[in-house]
C-alpha cells in the first residue's frame, strides 16, 4: 500500500530520458522523480526503477477522492476515524468535505497532465481546477490558493482535519455559559447529585432561571464586570431563559444519562487515604520492580531503530546502552507500538518479548485472577413487544447459575491448557506432596486435606452455586485453586520463573480468621462447635470510633469476648437466648427425655429425646451428650 505511508525514494537522474514538452504521457517527465515533487505531494517512501512513487500515489489519491463522491458515506474515508466518523457532523460539514474533495480531485488530475519544471502548482493547477469546476456552476470557492491550503492539510495522511473542532482537538464541547463560568458547572453538578433520586430536567431549568443565573449576575455586579462578555450572556439568558432542550443538552454534556432503573449498590472505602496510598505503592512496585522482570521488552541496535518507518509514532524514547559487542543498543517496551510487538514475536518467539537488560535475577510471570457469574436466564431489562401488546413469558428467576474463577496472563492467555502428559506429571508430583499447605481451607472445600488427582486444568474453575448445589465461593475455594495452579506451574517450569498473582477478589469471599468472630456462624441458641473467646487488644482504633469505655454494655480493653454460652457450671440462669424467658433459659441447655404414648401395636420405649421446653423437673430424664 503506497498511500498513507512515509516513503523514501532514491532519485537517480538520467538525462537521457528527459521527455520534450511534446511527449503525451507527462508522468514520464523527470520532474516526477525529483525531491521537489515528493515534497509537494507528500510521498517520501521507497520506490524502485519501475515505480514512480509520486505518480502512483497521486493515482491512488484520485481514486480515493472519487469514492468520496460516489458513496453516501464516502466522506468518512477522508476524515480521521473515531468511534463514529460522523460524530458532530452536520449536513453542511459533510457537503464541505465533498466539496473540498471535488476541487482537489480535479487539481491532481491537472497536475498529472501538466506538472513539470517551470509549472506552478497553485497558479497553473489549482487555479485551473477552480476555473473548470466554476464553469460547471459550482462556485463554492473561486481561489486557487484556497485549494492549495486544502492540499497542504490533506497530503499529510490523506485526511482532512475533522470539521468539528471539539472532535479535532479531542475536547468535549462545552456550553459557552460553562466556559465563562466554570463555577456554574460545579454548582449544576452538585445540584444534580443532591437530587439524583428525583431529578428532572425541568427542575434544573427552574433552578437556573430563578437562583443560579441571578446569583451570578449579583456576583458580577458586585465585581463591576457589567461590561464583560459573560455578563452580556447572563443578561441574554435572563431575557430569554434557556429552553428545556438546551438544559437537557448541558446535562448530557456533563456526562449524565437517563437510563432504566435497576438495582445498585455503593462500595465504600475505595478512596480512603490508606487505600490510595496502597494503590500508589502497588503501581510503583508493578512498574519499577515487576514489569522489568517480565517478557515485555525488546532490544535492538540504534541504527535499526532509526530506520523503522513507524519511529515517529513510538510512544517512548527508550533506554539506550552499549551492547556486549560495543554497538549502540536501545531497549523499548513492546506496548510502545504494534511494530515492536511484531518484532519481538519474531525475534524471541515464546512469550513475545525479553526481560529488561536493567535487571538481574529470575524472570517473572504475572498472573491475574477474576470471577464472573453466569445464569441460565440472564435477560436484559427490556424486551420486544408486538403491535397488540404481545410479549414472551419470561422465567421469574435467573435459573441455574455457575460461577467461574479464572486466571489469565499475557504469557498463557486465558486459563492454561494442559496436555495429557503434562497432567500425568502433575498428578505424580501431587502424590508425593500428599497434603495441602492450608489444611483448614482444604478440609472446608474438599472435606479432606489430601490432594486428589486433577482431571482438568485448575486455571479455570467452575462452581454451580446455590445452597442446594455446590454452595458458594469463599476464600477457602480460592486458596485450594491457587495451590492446584502452583503444582502445575512447578512441574511445567521448575525453578526457572518466579510467579506473581494479582487477585480481584470480592470481599464477600474473603478468608475468615480461624475461630474468628463470624456473625454468620454464630449460634442463636445452645449447642454447636465451641469457639474460643477473643482477647480485646489495647490498640488505637481497634474498637472503632464509636466505642464508649464507660458504657457497661460495650466490651472493654483486656476483656475476653465470647460469642458462645459458657459451660453449665459457669452458666447462670440469666445466660441464654434473649427471646427465651429468663426462668426457662437454663432448661434448654440439655437434651431431655419426654414421655410419649405409642400407637396400638407398636412396641418400644415410651421416651422421646428432645430439648427442654420449659417442662417441670418431674419430666426431665437422663442427659444426652
Amino acid at each position: 500500500m503506497i498511500r498513507g505511508a512515509r516513503r523514501r525514494h532514491v532519485f537517480t537522474p538520467n538525462n537521457n530520458n528527459t521527455p520534450s514538452p511534446e511527449v503525451d504521457d507527462n508522468t514520464k517527465n523527470i520532474y516526477w522523480q525529483s525531491s521537489e515533487a515528493r515534497k509537494l505531494f507528500g510521498f517520501f517512501g521507497d520506490g524502485d526503477e519501475d515505480i514512480n512513487v509520486v505518480v502512483e500515489g497521486l493515482h491512488e489519491r484520485i481514486n480515493l477522492l472519487k469514492k468520496v463522491q460516489e458513496d453516501d458515506d464516502g466522506y468518512q474515508l477522508v476524515i480521521p476515524m473515531t468511534e463514529d466518523s460522523s460524530l458532530g457532523l452536520s449536513s453542511h460539514n459533510k457537503f464541505t468535505i465533498r466539496n473540498k474533495s471535488l476541487f482537489l480531485l480535479k487539481a491532481y488530475q491537472i497536475a498529472l497532465e501538466k506538472m513539470r519544471v517551470g509549472v506552478r502548482w497553485i497558479e497553473d493547477c489549482c487555479k485551473q481546477a477552480v476555473t473548470f469546476i466554476n464553469s460547471l456552476g459550482i462556485k463554492t470557492t473561486v481561489s486557487g490558493k484556497t485549494v492549495g491550503d486544502w492540499h497542504r492539510h490533506f497530503r499529510k495522511n490523506d485526511k482532512f482535519p475533522h470539521p468539528n473542532p471539539h472532535v479535532r482537538m479531542g475536547k468535549k464541547p462545552t456550553p459557552a455559559l460553562f466556559e465563562l463560568f466554570p463555577q456554574l458547572e460545579a454548582r449544576v453538578r452538585e445540584f444534580i447529585m443532591k437530587h439524583l433520586d428525583c431529578f428532572a430536567v425541568e427542575m434544573l431549568r427552574g433552578e437556573l432561571i430563578t437562583v443560579m443565573i441571578p446569583k451570578l449576575m449579583e456576583e458580577m455586579n458586585a465585581d463591576g464586570d457589567s461590561e464583560s462578555l459573560g455578563y452580556k450572556l447572563l443578561v441574554n439568558y435572563t431575557d430569554k431563559p434557556p429552553s428545556y432542550s438546551s438544559v437537557l443538552r448541558w446535562v448530557h454534556i456533563m456526562g449524565f444519562t437517563h437510563s432504566t432503573k435497576r438495582k445498585s449498590y455503593m462500595v465504600d472505602g475505595h478512596e480512603h487515604k490508606a487505600q490510595r496510598l496502597h494503590r500508589d505503592q502497588l503501581t510503583a512496585n508493578y512498574l519499577t520492580v515487576l514489569e522489568p522482570r517480565c517478557h515485555r521488552w525488546v532490544q535492538m541496535p540504534v541504527s535499526l531503530f532509526e530506520d523503522l518507518p513507524e519511529r515517529s509514532e513510538i510512544l517512548h524514547s527508550g533506554y539506550t546502552y552499549t551492547g556486549i559487542d560495543g554497538h549502540a543498543m536501545i531497549e523499548l517496551h513492546v506496548d510502545d507500538h504494534e511494530c515492536l510487538q511484531d518484532y519481538a514475536n519474531e525475534k524471541y518467539g515464546k512469550f513475545g518479548g525479553n526481560v529488561s537488560v536493567r535487571i538481574t535475577g529470575k524472570p517473572i510471570i504475572i498472573i491475574g485472577q477474576d470471577e464472573s457469574v453466569y445464569n441460565q436466564f440472564a435477560f436484559g431489562s427490556k424486551q420486544w413487544v408486538g403491535k397488540a401488546g404481545e410479549r414472551a413469558f419470561l422465567p421469574k428467576s435467573n435459573g441455574a447459575g455457575v460461577m467461574i474463577s479464572a486466571f489469565q496472563s499475557r504469557e498463557f492467555g486465558f486459563g492454561m491448557e494442559l496436555t495429557a502428559d503434562e497432567m500425568k506429571n502433575i498428578n505424580e508430583k501431587r502424590k508425593n506432596d500428599v497434603e495441602y499447605f492450608d489444611k483448614v481451607a482444604a478440609k472446608d472445600v474438599l472435606e479432606t486435606t489430601k490432594k486428589k488427582d486433577l482431571t482438568e486444568s485448575p486455571f479455570v474453575r467452575k462452581l454451580w452455586y446455590g445452597s442446594n448445589n455446590e454452595g458458594y465461593w469463599t476464600g477457602n475455594h480460592m486458596i485450594v485453586q491457587l495451590e492446584d495452579c502452583m503444582d502445575c506451574l512447578t512441574v511445567l517450569f521448575g525453578e526457572t520463573y518466579d510467579f506473581v498473582f494479582l487477585f480481584d477478589h470480592s470481599s464477600g469471599h474473603a478468608k475468615k480468621r480461624v475461630n474468628g468472630l463470624d456473625a454468620e456462624k454464630m449460634n442463636s441458641g445452645h449447642g454447636g462447635l465451641k469457639q474460643h473467646p477473643t482477647m480485646i487488644k489495647e490498640k488505637e482504633g481497634y474498637l472503632g470510633p464509636y466505642h464508649d469505655p464507660e458504657n457497661p454494655l460495650m466490651v472493654k480493653v483486656g476483656e475476653e469476648q465470647s460469642l458462645v454460652w459458657e459451660e453449665s457450671d459457669l452458666c447462670s440462669p440469666e445466660h441464654g437466648p434473649f427471646y427465651v424467658p429468663q426462668d426457662k433459659r437454663l432448661e434448654r441447655r440439655h437434651d431431655i427425655l419426654i414421655p410419649v404414648k405409642l400407637k396400638k401395636g407398636k412396641t418400644g420405649p415410651n421416651w422421646l429425646c428432645g430439648q427442654g421446653q420449659g417442662l417441670p423437673p418431674s419430666v426431665m430424664g437422663e442427659r444426652f451428650h
